[in-house]
């Protein structure tokens, strides 16, 4: 008799293993939420009818069957075919609770660059939701404010860790939901800005140059941390490979190099030459320094070699015959040398090999003595900075045009995007290079920074 029971039992489960095979069916998402449409798949190989039952008193008795679950729990899922109780086969399905979040449109969150704060509440009911967002000082909205779903937002603050919470009201539930995010550094170009005080240089900065806001300004030299004789506030900057040269105008020695590839505030002058000679002007091309001591003479040095003696640079290269002699800055043009003598903008020719004499060649004469100059050989332009006020020439001196907008006291052309920098009073300020005929800035400055009492500021292309 037990042998029987047996026998049947066997043939039950082998009847019934059997009849199932070939029934199944899947589901998507694999991680459903309350709320969220669940896609169950038919993956059965014969049948004619299909019942499902979903766990919660509903069905279905379409082939492929979808469901939405109001509620988070474990369901038991049934599909069973031509309405035979042993064709059939279950799965228990998960549902999930939804419980609110956020997150930022970047992985990364980076120094003045855009971020979206991004809900994560999912809300097939159209439920009431009311936002607001807790965001560190640091933070500035971009689009929108703390009360808008999705701002937009940048953080002028790097190396540093902040909070951000998002407080929530749901359906008349409150929620908070807060995450700490590290904000890292981002390389720039940038602007070198020099300052001084009581006709003597105070400070160097480095401003990070950024498509949207106002960066802070790194303070690269302080004058009373340098050990160094020289004296005087700086009268320009520029660029010998990767180094940073700065002309003094006053006692001592008057040009040093700045490594800009040293490690934050432990940047340090090194004087170029020693002797009497002071640069107090000069401009690199091609990697040779030209400069003038302000008299009638233009030198070329490598300013790559530093503490280079008098000797080794007093051979001229040029020397120049009255009226025009050297009192500004100058740039090198094609064969070349466009320069600002007291009141006017005069050229010379570099001659080939040797050192020679030369009557140099008026371009434009200016009603005020000349502070500083700067050529867009691109444009066909000269920039004159005389007394507050910049005028701007076609590069023959023709149609001599003077800006009535802001004040400018110095300034640098970043040529490779396009944009004069200057500074005033009040801070230092960008705006795009003259293209036009009419010689005329037609674009309202964009104001950069508020550092005040500058002198110098040249444009750094490094992503630094």
């Amino acid at each position: 008799m037990k042998q029987k029971i047996v026998f049947s039992m066997l043939f039950m489960l082998c009847f019934l293993s059997c009849t199932n095979k070939g029934i199944d069916f899947s589901y998507s998402p694999a991680a459903p939420k309350a709320g969220e449409s669940v896609v169950f798949t038919n993956l059965t190989d014969k049948g004619d009818k299909w019942t499902w039952t979903f766990g919660d008193g509903t069905f279905s008795t379409l082939r492929n069957a979808s469901k939405t679950y109001k509620k988070a729990g474990t369901y038991t899922v049934t599909l069973m075919v031509d309405s035979v109780k042993w064709k059939r086969v279950s799965k228990e399905v998960v549902i999930y609770d939804t419980i609110p979040s956020f997150e930022l449109s970047s992985d990364s969150v980076l120094y003045m660059e855009e971020v979206t704060l991004s809900p994560l509440v999912y809300n097939p009911y159209n439920k009431q939701v009311s936002y607001e967002w807790e965001l560190p000082d640091c933070a500035v909205f971009v689009y929108g404010d703390k009360k808008t779903v999705a701002p937009v937002v940048y953080f002028n603050r790097h190396d540093t860790t902040v909070s951000i919470t998002m407080h929530l009201v749901f359906d008349g539930k409150p929620y908070d939901v807060k995450k700490e995010f590290t904000i890292y550094r981002r390389p720039a170009h940038g602007l070198y800005i020099a300052t001084s005080e009581d006709s003597r240089l105070k400070d160097i900065y480095r401003y990070p140059l950024f498509d949207i806001g106002q960066a802070d300004a790194e303070q690269v030299v302080h004058w009373s941390d340098i050990n160094t004789p020289a004296d005087g506030k700086v009268s320009m900057f520029d660029f010998a490979d990767s180094t940073l040269l700065i002309f003094l105008e006053g006692n001592g020695q008057s040009l040093y190099s700045l490594d800009y590839d040293t490690a934050p505030h432990n940047y340090h002058l090194v004087p170029v030459v020693s002797g009497s000679i002071k640069l107090s002007r000069g401009q690199v091309w091609d990697r040779q320094l030209y400069w003038t001591s302000g008299k009638n003479r233009i030198f070329v040095v490598d300013p790559t070699i530093k503490g280079q003696s008098e000797q080794n640079i007093s051979n001229s290269l040029v020397t120049l015959n009255s009226p025009h002699l050297f009192a500004g800055n100058f740039f090198r043009y094609n064969q070349r040398l466009i320069y600002s003598s007291t009141d006017s903008v005069a050229y010379c020719l570099i001659p080939s090999n040797a050192s020679e004499s030369q009557t140099p060649v008026l371009i434009y004469r200016h009603e005020q003595a000349i502070d500083q100059i700067a050529v867009d050989p691109t444009a066909q332009k000269i920039y004159i900075v005389s007394n507050g006020k910049l005028t701007i020439t076609n590069i023959d001196g023709s149609n001599p045009v003077t800006w009535e907008g802001e004040q400018v006291n110095t300034i640098s052309l970043a040529l490779g995007i396009g944009t004069l920098y200057f500074a005033n009073d009040q801070g230092c300020y960008s705006v795009p290079l003259v293209h036009n005929q009419q010689n005329t800035i037609t674009t309202e400055p964009q104001m950069l920074n508020h550092i005040q009492g500058v002198t110098a500021l040249i444009y750094d292309s490094r992503q630094i």
